[in-house]
């Protein structure tokens, strides 16, 4: 290894989904005034999951679909970790995607089409990361029921929908 590799390494771009852990975390800690603990047990819970998922390739923090989520949670509970932290990495993880869209965040519609009780459509989420936007461009199919309400939904993107802007 050369002189110039730990340089190189040391200046290597912070990935989108940290800055925006990075401005969640500042909100608990500043706006809710959490405990400096309770912070970086948050911050030990997500930064563990935005790496995991950095590991398996094909998703990460901010990309990360439902059955990511679940199957780090069963990966946390064969690992051996505790009930009390097992629960503190579930409200970790529910808080940080439960402030996305408040964080400024906006959806678009770009075209929808529906045929009895389905429905496809593509839209487009920005998410405003204070220095920067990123944009995700997602395919959604929705299933109604008899009721009206609905019986299931889809959302499909992978990394190469996700654009800096």
């Amino acid at each position: 290894m050369t002189a110039a590799a730990p340089a190189a390494a040391a200046k290597a771009p912070v990935p989108p989904w940290r800055r925006v852990l990075d401005r969640y975390l500042e909100s608990l800690a500043v706006e809710r005034g959490l405990a400096r603990n309770t912070v970086e047990g948050y911050r030990n819970d997500l930064s563990r999951l935005g790496e995991a998922l950095a590991k398996k390739g094909g998703s990460d923090l901010l990309a990360a679909t439902s059955a990511d989520l679940s199957a780090h949670m069963r990966d946390l509970q064969r690992q051996g970790l505790s009930p009390r932290s097992s629960a503190r990495a579930l409200s970790a993880i529910r808080g940080f995607y439960d402030s996305l869209p408040t964080n400024g965040a906006s959806a678009d519609v770009v075209t929808l089409r529906a045929l009895g009780n389905e429905v496809a459509f593509y839209w487009a989420l920005t998410i405003d990361l204070g220095e920067s936007k990123m944009r995700i461009d997602i395919i959604s199919v929705m299933t109604f029921g008899e009721d009206g309400k609905i019986a299931s939904m889809k959302a499909y993107w992978t990394p190469e929908n996700v654009t800096q802007l």
